[in-house]
């Protein structure tokens, strides 16, 4: 196995002997880094599953500013620091041993961002989907950037929200290398709220605004001014829970000032669920410092439907109270739930 282009062509890798890895032949790289290379140059490369790290060290020979290699095995990672050495590329490099999903959290916590992350796990080991999500979770792919993931023809690629598929390649002498190329779903919105309970009016506004972005984010946030009967570790479980058949809906607890929360996770729209006149006057004003604070994201305003217009969390829990019928008002998930925590069995 050899570099193929750039200031270490020629040069020959070391490969790990003894250990049922897949090395990417000379040929299928060289179909890859064609179509990777008009954006390679002065990139951040994260090799996942890197084996030899023979896909790392191309990228780099041929103009990635930094590449970072994750191997669980240390004999892997051990040959990647040798090969790196080998071909004078060490300096721009990382080689992390340890399990990938661990290693993306980590990255994710010091802030590293990537244009381009290939991976290349065993085809059998169910982890293209928990690895796709953790990218998307740990918030490690930059802006513009994309994932390379190689896999058999016939794999039959998990949808992942937040995640779309751009372009699919079949390569190699007999076709059997298949190559995924996807990025961030582009548009993704937040719609905030203490969700103490999560109501049938908050859910009609999670279908409707889920229908028109990418990927929204229901963001759980805490509410000095309420007690509160769930925690907020409660309520997330219930969204997920309720919104469990929603695939582009991912639930989030909010720390600090929305404004920010929504620059920190990627969104460009705030969604308000507004069921009058004064709930329009409070979330506007609202919107408008929202704006101020974050200069791009912007706030939509979506009205309740018309059965949920004098529905809200408070009115529940005065029912509740009294020990009232809560199944026109809430899902029944969350109904069992608020009678587990209160004792009331209705």
């Amino acid at each position: 196995m050899r570099v193929i282009a750039g200031k270490a062509r020629r040069l020959q890798l070391k490969t790990i002997e003894g250990m049922e890895t897949r090395p990417t032949t000379d040929r299928v790289k060289e179909t890859l880094f064609n179509m990777l290379n008009p954006d390679l140059y002065d990139c951040c490369f994260l090799d996942l599953f890197s084996g030899s790290g023979a896909i790392g060290i191309e990228a780099l020979s041929r103009g990635a500013s930094k590449a970072v290699f994750v191997d669980k095995s240390k004999a892997c990672t051990d040959v990647i620091k040798a090969n790196l050495k080998f071909t004078r590329l060490e300096e721009d490099a990382e080689v992390i041993t340890g399990g990938v999903l661990e290693t993306i959290a980590a990255l994710g916590n010091r802030n590293e961002r990537f244009d381009i992350i290939f991976m290349d796990p065993p085809y059998d080991g169910g982890f293209y989907e928990p690895v796709l999500k953790e990218i998307l979770n740990a918030g490690i792919l930059s802006e513009e950037g994309y994932v390379v993931a190689e896999s058999a023809n016939d794999f039959d690629f998990p949808k992942v929200a937040g995640f779309k598929i751009n372009k699919e390649r079949k390569c190699g002498p007999c076709r059997n290398d298949f190559f995924i190329f996807g990025g961030r779903m582009m548009l993704k919105a937040i719609y905030p709220g203490s969700f103490d309970p999560i109501t049938n009016g908050h859910v009609d506004i999670i279908k409707r605004a889920s229908a028109m972005v990418d990927v929204l984010v229901v963001g759980v946030c805490g509410n000095p001014n309420k007690h509160s009967l769930l925690t907020p570790d409660e309520r997330v479980e219930l969204i997920k829970e309720v919104t469990k058949e929603i695939d582009n809906v991912q639930v989030m607890r909010v720390e600090g000032m929305m404004g920010e929360f929504a620059v920190e996770i990627g969104a460009k729209l705030i969604v308000r669920g507004v069921r009058d006149i004064n709930d329009f006057t409070n979330e506007f004003q609202r919107a408008i410092i929202n704006k101020q604070l974050t200069g791009d994201v912007e706030t939509i305003f979506l009205a309740a439907s018309p059965e949920n217009i004098t529905l809200s969390s408070s009115s529940v829990k005065e029912i509740l109270a009294f020990n009232g019928k809560l199944d026109m008002f809430v899902p029944a998930v969350v109904e069992a739930k608020l009678r587990e925590k209160t004792g009331r069995e209705g």
